[in-house]
């Protein structure tokens, strides 16, 4: 049994404005070579935050609670991440944020 792992960690809570949990990105240790795209979908289904072909690990590259320039309201919203590894692979992810105040 061959097990790899590849250490990814997307946060499940963002406080925007918030000088450490501001924004939603990917954080990935070694073995991913960027992030394809992330997306977060509001509760009725609209996007709120695409950002296609970026590096892990950067906070401004990640949604920072906003759409249309004003601040989203408090709740959960949906997101979806696709990580090309350095093996060329892709591995998907999708999950929750809880927008809080």
């Amino acid at each position: 049994v061959n097990v790899e792992q590849t250490n990814i960690y997307i946060p499940n809570a963002i406080k925007p404005g918030s000088a450490q949990d501001a924004y939603l990105t990917v954080y990935a240790g070694e073995g991913v070579r960027k992030v394809d795209y992330l997306r977060v979908y509001s509760r009725i289904g609209a996007t709120v935050f695409e950002r296609l072909d970026f590096q892990p690990n950067d906070p401004l590259k990640g949604w920072n609670g906003r759409w249309n320039g004003q601040k989203v309201q408090c709740g959960v919203y949906l997101w979806l991440a696709r990580v090309e590894l350095l093996d060329g692979s892709l591995e998907y992810f999708e999950g929750t944020v809880t927008v809080v105040e």
